[in-house]
């Protein structure tokens, strides 16, 4: 399946198919906007080893070093260790998903509704595919502020506004760029604080669905 295939409207997806079809797509992304081969090949053979563990206890770092084909000595010349790697890992694998978003998003118009509904599909399945555990225990290392934890979100609203300036049914909405990177983390924020708190549930149709509809309001709101 391809990742524009999946729905949250009236179920969730199945896990393992949704990070089976992101799993090329970030990895063409890699290829593509990654210009350090060491750093390119380490990221895709944890990538590659994060999909079949799909979990902290069954992550293994040696089989990632041992996949790059490079040594224990050369990974920890570039990482200043485990968990470091994660987040960077963890942090470009956010990046280069925006990436695949655009990629995805010029391919036609879309009306208000349509983009709400694809931008919200696409950021809460990108989400998903990341296990709780690992963002809890990253958040646990570098956590604090939202903002620096997750500095790659003001990569998002340009793209954003771009397609909203060429798409033509969105071609008159007035906002900002910074209005979109403050909706942008609200909703990062409930999707985080979701993931990093255990007594909350991540993910759930519901909180998809309240994500799709704020997205949707704050697009509705700009056209007035």
């Amino acid at each position: 399946m391809d990742i524009t295939d999946f729905s949250f409207e009236n179920g969730l997806p199945d896990p393992d198919e949704l990070t089976r079809a992101w799993l090329p797509e970030i990895e063409k992304a890699a290829s593509a906007h990654v210009a350090e081969s060491k750093l390119q090949i380490f990221f895709i053979a944890a990538l590659r080893v994060g999909a079949k563990s799909r979990g902290l206890a069954n992550f293994n770092l040696k089989e990632v070093i041992e996949l790059s084909g490079y040594s224990k000595s050369t990974f920890f010349r570039i990482f200043e260790g485990h968990t470091a790697f994660m987040y960077e890992a963890y942090l470009l694998t956010a990046k280069l998903s925006f990436k695949v978003f655009e990629k995805h998003l010029v391919t036609r118009e879309r009306s208000l509704e349509d983009l709400a509904r694809f931008t919200t599909e696409m950021f809460y399945g990108a989400n998903c595919t990341v296990p709780s555990e690992f963002t809890q225990l990253l958040w646990e290392e570098h956590g604090g502020l939202h903002s620096e934890f997750h500095p790659h979100l003001v990569e998002l609203p340009p793209i954003l506004l771009r397609y909203l300036r060429n798409n033509g049914p969105t071609q008159h909405l007035n906002i900002s760029e910074a209005e979109l990177l403050g909706v942008i983390q609200t909703l990062d924020w409930d999707m985080l604080n979701a993931r990093i708190d255990p007594s909350k549930t991540f993910p759930s149709v519901e909180q998809y669905d309240r994500l799709r509809k704020m997205f949707y309001g704050m697009l509705v709101a700009s056209a007035i």
